[in-house]
């Protein structure tokens, strides 16, 4: 009866293991705004789990990770460039680069199959961490920095590539239709965002009316009339 009851304990302590895992990932909440969004959101991330097996803490060291649709690799190939942010589960945000098959950093256009990326990764010894590779967002701009490093890629660690995750989010208002009342010549789409999912009544929300004009241009003057409405 040994052997049975040792199967099962070793089956259940896989399963909470498995469970505490997914639940700790599930918690983690849509990072936004991220670095130079451009007034706008990212729509897709990827999980990247950094199992540190080299018996000592990890400060900064680099890891590459290869793109590709191959098991074991990052599947952002044909992803802008320009979008892709580096993130940790508590919402830091970290430089990385990107190049391609010869070496050359790709700041900008799409990312090409066989191109690199590499990341500066933290972690406790016999530990591992997450990072968030998110992209899809048009509106981002280059970022402009990149991460530089006169050490070797570390590559004792292991590198897990995790499911896909899109954006808890849905649009709604897009609408083309103006108001029935006034003689309105322009107006500016204004987006609200409400990631962490809670009710969105009495909330109060900011236009800066400037902003605005100086989006108008030589529209506008002082007998100018502003309306903001809500879909």
């Amino acid at each position: 009866m040994k052997k049975p009851i040792l199967f099962i304990i070793v089956v259940c302590i896989a399963i909470m293991s498995f469970a505490c895992t997914r639940a700790s990932r599930e918690k983690v909440q849509w990072h936004n705004p991220l670095y130079l969004s451009n007034n706008d959101y990212w729509n897709q991330r990827i999980p990247i789990e950094i199992l540190n097996n080299t018996g000592r803490v990890l400060q900064g060291d680099p890891v590459r990770i290869k793109i590709g649709n191959v098991k074991g690799q990052l599947p952002i190939e044909g992803i802008m460039a320009e979008s892709i942010r580096l993130v940790d589960a508590t919402g830091a945000e970290y430089v990385h680069s990107l190049t391609d098959a010869e070496g050359k950093i790709i700041e900008r256009g799409p990312v090409s199959e066989n191109s690199i990326l590499l990341i500066p990764v933290e972690c406790k010894a016999d530990t591992s961490t997450t990072y968030y590779i998110y992209f899809d967002n048009p509106s981002a701009w280059a970022m402009g920095d990149y991460y530089t490093t006169v050490k070797k890629p570390n590559d004792s660690v292991t590198v897990r590539i995790l499911r896909k995750e899109k954006a808890p989010i849905s649009e709604k208002g897009k609408t083309e239709n103006w108001p029935e009342t006034g003689d309105w010549v322009s107006r500016a789409p204004m987006k609200t965002y409400n990631f962490p999912g809670k009710k969105d009544a009495n909330n109060l929300v900011c236009v800066d009316i400037e902003c605005l004009q100086r989006r108008l241009h030589s529209e506008t003057d002082d007998n100018t009339n502003i309306m903001v409405t809500s879909s």
